[in-house]
């Protein structure tokens, strides 16, 4: 659509996003069987064959493990750097804290200078928000000026379905994903990606591509000044009467607010976690243990932890 508008004499702005123009397929499409995980042996090939490759794999398949564990077998002192790319906070926390990294992210100035003094310490593989990935690597080219990069994009997708809010971090980090020498692109819901942009499409099957989730339900309000009222009930009835633990995410804090006090009220054990709140002792345990305490029965949040990030209590999808 972009192409034809232009045909036509539009002038696009900088918040367009500008797909790849290009008519049929044009990337080579494979399959790669495995048995149940990634693992970095399944991954070390891809990145070592170059070009820019997207990773077409289920939710749950390890790729963001078996890619940072092909990372640092890889990587060796010489000048060439592993970036893993994450669209969050939270999950750049969770993924560095896993992989024993340094997670680059914020606006602190010791960000980019605890980084600069681990790569001239020989570490070569880091992990960042998007937002961060290009003044990473121009911290790096300032002292390593020959500099090549290998980059992985987690959540790829998110650069798609975001683009409208996140414009400014997306194009920065779509332009240095071209100065990339190798790409790694992971998503495992690819529908929106122009595969076009790629030079290889790899299809995971895993023998286990069924979603983690159990059940699914969609509720709908009469009248919009009801729906809080009606969700926290749902939540009561859920919670007390069938033995529930429930996450949810809601965008607005005001909102949080009003259904922890209710849930409270009604004695059941709510926490909250939003970008106000990081320092929590629950959003802690989620980063580096990858768990909630077992006495929680709702955790309200906003999409905080909602891209990508981990869980593994035995009760969840039970």
């Amino acid at each position: 659509m972009i192409h034809k508008a232009e045909e036509q004499g539009f002038k696009p702005s900088a918040r367009t996003f500008q797909a790849s123009i290009s008519y049929g397929q044009t990337y080579t499409a494979d399959r790669l069987e495995v048995k149940g995980y990634l693992q970095a042996k399944d991954i070390k090939p891809l990145i070592e064959e170059g070009g820019s490759i997207l990773l077409d794999s289920p939710t749950g398949s390890a790729k963001t493990t078996s890619v940072i564990d092909a990372f640092q077998e890889i990587a060796s002192k010489q000048k060439h750097f592993y970036v893993f790319a994450c669209p969050t906070v939270a999950l750049t926390d969770q993924v560095a804290n896993d992989h024993s990294l340094r997670s680059v992210k914020g606006q602190t100035e010791r960000v980019m200078a605890n980084a600069m003094r681990d790569a001239r310490q020989g570490k070569r593989v880091f992990v960042s928000t998007y937002d961060k990935v290009p003044a990473l690597i121009e911290h790096l080219r300032r002292v390593y000026p020959e500099l090549t990069f290998t980059l992985a994009i987690d959540e790829y997708h998110k650069l798609v379905s975001d683009y409208d809010y996140r414009y400014r971090a997306i194009s920065d980090l779509k332009a240095v994903q071209g100065q990339a020498e190798n790409v790694l692109a992971l998503s495992g819901t690819p529908e929106d990606i122009d595969k076009n942009e790629f030079d290889r499409v790899v299809k995971v099957n895993t023998g286990r591509n069924g979603s983690p989730c159990n059940e699914f339900g969609v509720y709908t309000f009469e009248y919009r000044k009801n729906a809080l009222t009606e969700i926290t009930e749902l939540l009561k009835v859920r919670v007390q009467h069938h033995g529930w633990r429930v996450i949810v995410y809601m965008q607005s804090k005001a909102n949080i607010d009003r259904v922890k006090q209710a849930l409270r009220k009604a004695g059941i054990k709510t926490h909250v976690i939003d970008a106000s709140k990081k320092s929590n002792s629950e959003y802690k345990n989620i980063v580096e243990n990858g768990t909630i305490d077992d006495d929680v029965q709702v955790l309200l949040t906003t999409n905080v932890i909602a891209d990508g990030v981990s869980i593994y209590n035995d009760w969840i999808g039970k």
